[in-house]
């Protein structure tokens, strides 16, 4: 079943952009190794004029949502999620650190089954189409173990400038504490209606984030980190667009 109500296929329209550019701008900075995620990702997050774009309001784009609808409350919690995003990047500087040891305690191709298994999960969401989204799913799947791959081989890096290990925990609270608990006062679990159906898939993305890696860092994020948080916000992006298109 897709969206009837144009107002909020215009908003799940808008959270599928940033999810997938997201995604894009990760990919764009690959993991330089398994231990690390690339600082570069942060970087051009900061500075992309699509992100910038992100923040504006309904009526820069000749929409005008009533108060207090519920497009209106979806698109009050895309708003805090894109800018709350975006500050938890600005605030962790991405960390130096020249490293002689460092354990890696996950082996990265063990991982690629749990990722893909939550980018199914998060997809499944999304009602229509059953076999374009199982299609979507294994696309996913094949998406994820090839990055897992080429990730895992280039081993090791033991210096350099890369992602800050304390932004995990911060967007993790920017899943759950600013997004998905204003999105289930608003919406619990169950409610059938187009603003419901949306909410599940963000639902199920805004635990992914939440469920990621944040203890293993020191000082950097690994690599799992950030694979696993481009693969939730390219399925969300996935599952949103099959739902408003």
């Amino acid at each position: 079943m897709q969206i009837n109500n144009k107002d909020i296929a215009y908003v799940t329209n808008r959270y599928a952009q940033l999810f997938q550019r997201i995604a894009e701008l990760s990919d764009g900075a690959k993991p330089p190794g398994r231990n690390a995620a690339n600082g570069w990702f942060r970087e051009h997050l900061l500075t992309d004029s699509q992100i910038h774009k992100c923040g504006r309001v309904p009526i820069d784009d000749g929409v005008n949502l009533k108060p207090s609808s519920d497009a209106d409350h979806l698109f009050q919690c895309y708003l805090t999620f894109e800018k709350k995003t975006y500050d938890a990047f600005l605030h962790h500087d991405n960390a130096y650190g020249d490293i002689r040891i460092r354990i890696v305690w996950n082996s990265l191709p063990d991982l690629i089954d749990a990722i893909a298994a939550v980018s199914e999960k998060i997809i499944s969401a999304a009602t229509g189409n059953l076999e374009g989204l199982a299609q979507a799913a294994a696309s996913a799947k094949s998406s994820i173990d090839a990055l897992v791959k080429d990730v895992d081989a280039k081993g090791l890096v033991y210096h350099g400038r890369h992602m800050n290990g304390w932004l995990a925990s911060s967007m993790a609270a920017v899943a759950i504490r600013d997004t998905l608990v204003p999105l289930d006062k608003h919406f619990p679990a169950g409610t059938n209606s187009d603003a419901g159906r949306i909410t599940e898939i963000l639902r199920k993305t805004m635990r992914a984030i939440e469920a990621q890696n944040s203890r293993s860092f020191d000082p950097w994020l690994d690599a799992e980190w950030q694979i696993a948080f481009q693969s939730a916000m390219s399925a969300g992006a996935v599952a949103l667009k099959a739902m408003s298109n």
